[in-house]
Formats: C-alpha cells, sequence, structure tokens
C-alpha cells in the first residue's frame, strides 16, 4: 500500500535512530527518565563497543556473543531498533561459533550506534 512508504515527517531524520514516540511511552511520559536512560547509555556505549572489538580481536566467540547480547537488550529497552537488530545479527553469528563476517557486523552495530548518539546529542541540544 501507498502509505508505508510515505515519509514520516513528525520526528527530524536525525531522531530515527532512536523511536522516541515508544521510548517516551515506555518511561510512562516522564522526559526525566528518558534522560537518564540516556545519559546511562551514552556512559556504557564505548566500553561495550570496545570490549567486542577486543573479542573479536581476541577471536572469542561466547565473549561477542554475550557482550552482543546486553548490546541488543539494551538498545531494545532504549527503542533503537537498528542498533538492536545489528546486535542481534552479531549474537546469532558468534552463537553458532564463527565469527566469518562478524567485523562487517561490527561496522553495522558501531554505525548503528553513532546514530544513536547523533540522536542523543541533538536531542538533548534541543531540550
Amino acid at each position: 500500500s501507498e502509505g508505508e512508504h510515505s515519509p514520516a515527517r513528525a520526528n527530524p531524520p536525525a531522531a530515527s535512530a532512536i523511536d522516541m514516540d515508544e521510548l517516551l511511552k515506555r518511561c510512562l511520559g516522564k522526559q526525566e527518565l528518558v534522560d537518564r536512560l540516556f545519559e546511562m547509555f551514552v556512559e556504557k556505549l564505548p566500553g561495550d563497543l570496545a570490549a567486542i572489538r577486543q573479542a573479536l580481536a581476541d577471536q572469542d566467540a561466547e565473549a561477542v556473543r554475550q557482550l552482543a547480547h546486553g548490546l541488543k537488550g539494551a538498545s531494545a529497552n532504549m527503542a533503537a531498533h537498528d542498533l538492536s537488530n545489528a546486535a542481534s545479527q552479531l549474537e546469532q553469528l558468534a552463537r553458532g561459533g564463527s565469527l566469518d563476517g562478524a567485523v562487517d557486523l561490527l561496522a553495522q552495530v558501531e554505525a548503528a550506534a553513532e546514530a544513536c548518539m547523533a540522536t542523543i546529542e541533538g536531542l538533548s541540544r534541543t531540550s
């Protein structure tokens, strides 16, 4: 149907990395809860990504799986669906014990993470 392809005008393009409507609903409409989640996410994300990079460098599939699983959950809680999906793909790959293609998946995870950080920065500048 044509409706599926119409651009969402409600949110600026930068905000698409995080579904703000969904996140605000999860936080019961409380902006201070959203802000606190953002703060914790921004604090933890760089360390999580560094740990995944290190586990990949060590060829430790189980560590990659665990770290990707944690990132998947944290980003799902934030309504950061692209990041959650990318982390989920990395988790699935590592669960199979192989890290072939993991570098490409990590690049997707990092791109999605960057988009989330940019969204959060943009939102905190406007509030």
